[in-house]
């Protein structure tokens, strides 16, 4: 007997908050994370899928594959700070407004976070909302401050070219699920 699932797709948000910073390949640390992410998203999302990559004008997640990697493919930064707490949530509330039959999930990617407020922050707002959602969190390199992910399970990646396949070794796992009560 197959087995019955509620779940209709899933929905990805994203906020990449990575520097302009060049990688010991000599390469953009954050046209790594876009390839790494192309790959990814390619491989693992499929036709009920929905993706979000913050933009501050943006409130609507796709639906294609091909239009997610061309958000993707199109994404670039000026390198200057932004309000990464922003981000945060206006990603967390695009991701868990959608249908509840959806998974929730949402990937927030940086080299260079500082401050833990905004995370904790994210966090607090799913402890009220209790959406479901589920939070990776990807740190790259050694800029960041890895005290902000203290007591939060996250990856930590030396080589932003290990996205990919850590990204698709989470998704079989449950040990990132955020539980904050």
């Amino acid at each position: 007997m197959p087995e019955f699932s509620t779940i209709d797709g899933r929905v990805l948000g994203l906020v990449l908050d990575v520097s302009l910073r060049f990688g010991e390949d000599g390469v953009r640390i954050l046209d790594t994370v876009k390839k790494q992410l192309i790959d990814y998203l390619r491989e693992d999302m499929v036709g009920e899928d929905l993706f979000y990559l913050f933009h501050p004008d943006i409130l609507e997640p796709v639906e294609t594959v091909g239009t997610m990697v061309g958000i993707v493919s199109n994404f670039e930064t000026d390198g200057w700070l932004y309000d990464v707490s922003y981000a945060l949530m206006q990603t967390f509330l695009v991701v868990s407004s959608e249908d509840e039959d959806y998974e929730r999930a949402m990937l927030f990617i940086t080299d260079r976070i500082q401050d833990e407020s905004p995370v904790r922050r994210l966090l607090k707002m799913e402890e009220r909302n209790q959406s479901g959602c589920k939070f990776i969190f990807v740190g790259i390199g050694e800029q960041y401050k890895q005290k902000v992910f203290d007591d939060i399970p996250f990856h930590h990646l030396n080589d932003p070219s290990e996205l990919a396949s850590t990204l698709m070794g989470e998704v079989n796992e449950e040990e990132l699920q955020c539980k904050t009560s």
